[in-house]
Order: C-alpha cells, then sequence, then structure tokens
C-alpha cells in the first residue's frame, strides 16, 4: 500500500495496523500469492474486486553491463536505510515524489528528473502544495524539463534542450509512474464469473482516498446484491412442483372455490 499513500509518510506503521485490523476481522488474507484467474477458480467466489495496478513502461535506453532499474513496486520504502549512495527518480508525479521522500535518508542522496516543468501536477491542491513544502525542506534535488535517455553501469544519460548531460556515480535507479493492469479482471470475466468490479488503480492510478470510496461503493453493491440473491433463493425454495408460489395457490383457490348461496 506504500505507493498509494498521499505523501509516504509512517508506511511501516500503516502495513502493519492494515495487517493487523484485516487479519482480525477474519478475512483470509493471502501474501506472496499469484493472483490470476486460476486462483479465482479454486476459491469460486460470488464477486470479484479488482485494484491492480503495473510499473509505467521504460522510455530510455539500457546499456550493456548498466544498473537494472528499480521501479515504484520495488524500492524498498519499507526499509530505506538498506540503500546508501545515490539514486536516480525518473519522473516527478505524485507518487513518484511520496516514493522519493520516504527513501530520503542522510546516506542516499536522491535526484528526482522530470521532463516537464512542474511536480506532482498529478495532484491537485491542497495535497500538491504539501507536497512540494516537503520536498523543498528535503535534501533532495530536483532537476526540471531533462528527458531521461540512458542507464549505464553506475551514470545515466539526460538531454537537456538538446544539450547532452551526464549524472555520475549512481547507485540506484527508480523508474516512476503506474499504469493500469486489467488483464486479471478480463482473465476473470471470461471465466463466466457474474461479479468483476474494478477499483482503484484498475480503473486508473490514483490515491487511497479516491480508491477506498470506490471500494465502499464495491461494498455497498456487493451487499445489495448478496440481499436480491438471498430473497431470490427464498423466494425460489417457495414455488411448489406445479411452478406455484403459495400466494398465488390463495388467489387460485379464491376464484375456484363455489359461491355460498
Amino acid at each position: 500500500m506504500g505507493e498509494q499513500l498521499p505523501h509516504a509518510s509512517r508506511v511501516r506503521d500503516f502495513d502493519r495496523f492494515l495487517t493487523w485490523a484485516v487479519c482480525r476481522s477474519g478475512v483470509d488474507v493471502r501474501l506472496d500469492t499469484v493472483a490470476d484467474g486460476a486462483l479465482v477458480d479454486r476459491i469460486a467466489p460470488e464477486a470479484v474486486i479488482v485494484a491492480r495496478a503495473r510499473a509505467a513502461p521504460r522510455s530510455y535506453t539500457l546499456h550493456e553491463g548498466g544498473l537494472v532499474p528499480h521501479d515504484l513496486f520495488t524500492a524498498p520504502i519499507g526499509n530505506p536505510t538498506s540503500w546508501s549512495g545515490r539514486a536516480v527518480m525518473v519522473g516527478g508525479d505524485a507518487v513518484s515524489c511520496a516514493v522519493a521522500l520516504q527513501l530520503a535518508h542522510p546516506a542516499l542522496e536522491i535526484t528526482i528528473v522530470e521532463p516537464d516543468d512542474g511536480l506532482a501536477v498529478d495532484r491537485p491542491p491542497p495535497g500538491r502544495a504539501h507536497l512540494l513544502r516537503t520536498l523543498e525542506t528535503s535534501n533532495i534535488e530536483v532537476r526540471l524539463e531533462p528527458t531521461f535517455e540512458a542507464v549505464g553501469d553506475g551514470y545515466v544519460d539526460l538531454q537537456a534542450r538538446g544539450i547532452p548531460d551526464t549524472i555520475d556515480q549512481i547507485s540506484y535507479v527508480i523508474t516512476g509512474g503506474r499504469s493500469s493492469e486489467n488483464r486479471l479482471v478480463d482473465e476473470v470475466r471470461a471465466g463466466g464469473h457474474p461479479t468483476v468490479l474494478t477499483i482503484g488503480d484498475a480503473v486508473r492510478p490514483r490515491d487511497l482516498y479516491s480508491a477506498s470510496l470506490e471500494g465502499l461503493r464495491a461494498s455497498a453493491l456487493i451487499g445489495l446484491l448478496g440481499r436480491i440473491g438471498r430473497a431470490h433463493s427464498m423466494e425460489t425454495a417457495a414455488v411448489d412442483r406445479r411452478g406455484n408460489t403459495p400466494h398465488s395457490r390463495r388467489r387460485e383457490a379464491r376464484w375456484t372455490r363455489p359461491r355460498s348461496s
């Protein structure tokens, strides 16, 4: 959940609390498990809610023998002190900036490279203003408008208005950005599951607040469908072998009973 948080603050505490709360409520939690159509078939749920994102595709060249880039999902936001040296974040969207803030510590220098002329433009105010103020008070370097060209062994190549530039002594490269992941949605729907709902990143990448609202709406809809299903089951159980309900039998009896004189 860390990459979803608006400012990636207290991620570890939130993660521990969320795990405790979910497990305490009796929810079947399966970590380190591949979620695919086969798993959904084995569980056989009455409804499926999908909220997934994937890392944004790389738009730069990887030189042979160069650094292997990370993404927002593999960056160690839960254990930032495991990195030291210098890191470059490719992209300055709101979540990438939040992850950079979470990774920042005295032993790690971070540079954010954003090809546009502003950071966190996808975050509406006042969230964006708070995020920018936090960045200004950090030791994170920001480079606006250069394009990210290539990653090599300990360096990255940039280009700003046709002028090449290089950042040396790089230990880590993180590719920012997320995109919706709907392969699971298509696979589950193809399997004939009647109720498949998408929330959060499966719709479009957004923050935890917006995804939570969609989750509440999905929960309400599933509850409504459950009540309709139970009512339908009760109605079906009341049908006799002739296909008539008790109410129809009473109506039939009233019409066929001889009138008394």
